[in-house]
């Protein structure tokens, strides 16, 4: 049982969907009474800070990573009618702010992860769109806007920051479904950024095995195996409480 004396305490990595802070607002530290509460963000930049301050929040109680599974879909709402240059700047502040809020056990910045769609999936096309305590139609019809976030998040991140060094932060996760390499000039793209600082993952859907959703939490951890396709009490709000090593070796000596 790795960190022991934190098991009970403080557990490891926690992801989390957007939709609800989209829908209630927020309240960083779980109720409002010792911090400001905030209404559900109406403008995109508010709704960057609020997902950026989600992780902030959740990192201060985690011994592990913050992660946001469909991150572009949840953002696309917010985000349609923008120019990309707009949504370019929008995804600037969201990494900057990842990469300079130094509040993670002791003196670092949050350990964050995203997990990001090149395509609406199934699973979501027809839920219902939530901006700013509301709906607005389904996730179908935000395709567009999802591609452009995604697009102006590697242009950020191919960037780099003021000195050229590379952004470690968000863990940058894209998953590759069916329909995933149509946009030619957005894979190449991202292979650019693969080719330059070898930041980004990638979860392979194509294969029989995968289920309808999979994504990636921290630095080690995939969650797919409760995958029922109801998106309300699948893996888009989990987290886990410790690692456990099975020792084998040491099992083995002791059964001779």
């Amino acid at each position: 049982l790795h960190d022991l004396e934190y098991a009970a305490i403080r557990p490891v990595c926690l992801q989390h969907d957007l939709r609800p802070f989209f829908k209630y607002g927020l309240r960083v530290d779980g109720t409002g009474l010792h911090t400001s509460v905030s209404k559900p963000a109406k403008h995109p930049e508010v709704a960057i800070q609020h997902a950026a301050k989600v992780m902030m929040a959740a990192q201060t109680n985690m011994s592990g990573g913050q992660s946001i599974d469909e991150f572009n879909i949840w953002l696309a709402p917010y985000v349609k009618g923008l120019s990309y240059e707009r949504i370019r700047q929008l995804m600037q502040m969201f990494v900057y702010e990842l990469n300079q809020m130094y509040v993670a056990r002791g003196g670092q910045v949050i350990f964050s992860s995203i997990n990001l769609e090149l395509e609406i999936p199934e699973f979501l096309k027809d839920k219902e769109a939530v901006v700013a305590g509301t709906t607005r139609g389904t996730y179908e019809e935000y395709e567009e806007e999802a591609k452009m976030i995604v697009h102006a998040l590697v242009d950020v991140m191919l960037e780099g920051d003021a000195t050229g060094k590379p952004f470690l932060f968000p863990n940058t996760i894209f998953k590759l479904r069916e329909n995933a390499f149509e946009d030619e000039e957005l894979m190449i793209k991202i292979h650019e950024l693969c080719a330059k600082f070898g930041t980004p993952y990638f979860i392979n859907m194509l294969p029989d095995w995968q289920v309808g959703n999979t994504n990636a939490m921290g630095c080690r951890t995939r969650l797919s195996g409760n995958w029922t396709g109801d998106v309300e009490i699948d893996t888009l709000r989990t987290g886990n409480m410790q690692w456990y090593t099975i020792n084998i070796p040491r099992i083995s000596y002791e059964v001779k």
